[in-house]
């Protein structure tokens, strides 16, 4: 939606892209609207878009300013979610990458034609996510901005596949009618095998419904939301609906 409201010049959509995409996924949100920020950059367009991404971000104060208010009472700072060494795209999942991407931007990088300055964008910042989710970007990882905020290096597979979107259209439209079918055959024969190639990595749980009903585990990884002033994490259920630690009731 904002990538729809920027090209289709509907600056008013683009509050309305911020907040939803603020309010989806933590992470993610703060990935994309980077890419957004670099964008509109690019295109000098911030004179028809700043008030409307101030008015995308107020719309969700409610949602963003308590989670980072309220992160000193939680041990967040003070948990590493994940090893981000566990995580690049390796082995099998290079399927992931999105190969037809990979070979519009090659291509790319040879079509002289406009607009030359989104193509470099895109081509470059393409180039960067494929650097930073594949073990080359090892020492970007070694940030505690990098580790604590995206956690995971492949979320920004979430920029690839849209970068590589945008790249297959821009190739398509300027390549010569009889390079085109063999390069529509070719995306789709790398479209088929990535999913094919995914699909035999998945595993599949089945559990049964007393298994969720009794999960005495939290939604997160780490513990990063428990309270700091939890000395000692509950082992067990309580004994009683409820409990009176002083006095009567």
């Amino acid at each position: 939606m904002g990538l729809y409201s920027i090209a289709s010049k509907k600056a008013w959509l683009f509050a309305v892209a911020v907040s939803l995409l603020i309010v989806s996924h933590n992470s993610l949100a703060v990935l994309v609207l980077v890419f957004y920020v670099l964008y509109i950059t690019i295109l000098g367009q911030w004179r028809d878009y700043w008030l409307m991404f101030l008015l995308g971000i107020g719309m969700v104060t409610f949602f963003w300013f308590p989670a980072l208010y309220e992160r000193k009472y939680v041990l967040f700072d003070a948990v590493q979610v994940a090893n981000p060494a566990a995580y690049f795209i390796t082995g099998p999942r290079v399927a992931l990458l999105g190969f037809s991407g990979i070979v519009a931007a090659c291509i790319a990088i040879f079509i002289r034609k406009p607009p030359m300055r989104e193509k470099t964008f895109f081509v470059y910042l393409f180039i960067f996510t494929l650097f930073v989710v594949l073990p080359t970007g090892a020492f970007l990882w070694r940030s505690n901005f990098l580790a604590h905020i995206f956690q995971y290096p492949f979320r920004f597979l979430s920029l690839n596949v849209v970068i590589g979107c945008w790249l297959v259209g821009y190739v398509l439209h300027y390549l010569r009618m009889f390079f085109r079918v063999p390069f529509i055959v070719l995306c789709i024969a790398f479209g088929a095998w990535s999913t094919v190639l995914a699909l035999k990595t998945v595993q599949y749980i089945n559990l049964p419904e007393g298994y969720y009903t009794t999960n005495e585990a939290t939604t997160t990884i780490q513990n990063e939301y428990m309270p700091r002033w939890v000395s000692q994490l509950p082992t067990q259920r309580a004994y009683q609906k409820l409990i009176f630690y002083q006095g009567a009731g």
